[in-house]
């Protein structure tokens, strides 16, 4: 199992594309994630935690190096069914009702204004089930009725694919020996 960083990373960089400050890495939000991606490991069933932090998970297939990039860059593409006007996503279910975020949720909680630490973790699961990756959030964010940031104002609102490069092996403040 890895401890990752660089969802901290891209995440960032999207919150900056609407002008939300950035995230801090939090060792305890981590250890939840790490914790909680260790109990996938047997199935990888794409299911939430049920925990007390707002939270992304992503699975991916066996046969692929799926990385951190690629599970932000997957909850970064539900940007285009975000309405910052009203906080709505494409598709909504009756306006804002639990469903509100069925569509766009991952891509809110990364970017909503009030959450300040993150904490990541992946794990291979058994029987080439795939790859299991998870970020947690603290605060949560997808509070009903409440914008994630400070409406559309001047920033990037394209819904334009988000992509992360991965980093390369002398990128700033990323330990050497994470698996990502």
């Amino acid at each position: 199992m890895a401890v990752l960083l660089l969802p901290c990373l891209c995440v960032n960089r999207a919150r900056a594309d609407v002008g939300v400050a950035p995230l801090t890495w939090d060792d305890t939000v981590a250890a939840y994630a790490r914790r909680y991606a260790a109990t996938r490991k047997g199935d990888c069933n794409l299911q939430h935690s049920g925990g007390p932090y707002g939270e992304s998970i992503f699975w991916g297939s066996a046969g692929a190096n799926w990385t951190a990039a690629n599970a932000v860059a997957s909850w970064a593409s539900e940007k285009q069914f975000y309405n910052c006007s009203d906080g709505s996503c494409a598709g909504d279910q009756g306006g804002h009702s639990e469903k509100q975020f069925y569509k766009c949720g991952h891509y809110t909680q990364m970017v909503w204004a009030k959450t300040t630490k993150v904490g990541c973790a992946a794990v291979n699961c058994d029987a080439d089930r795939g790859t299991f990756i998870i970020c947690e959030y603290d605060p949560p964010g997808n509070v009903l009725g409440v914008l994630a940031y400070g409406g559309c104002g001047r920033f990037n609102q394209t819904g334009d694919p988000y992509i992360c490069p991965e980093p390369t092996s002398n990128a700033q403040n990323i330990p050497q020996n994470l698996k990502y």
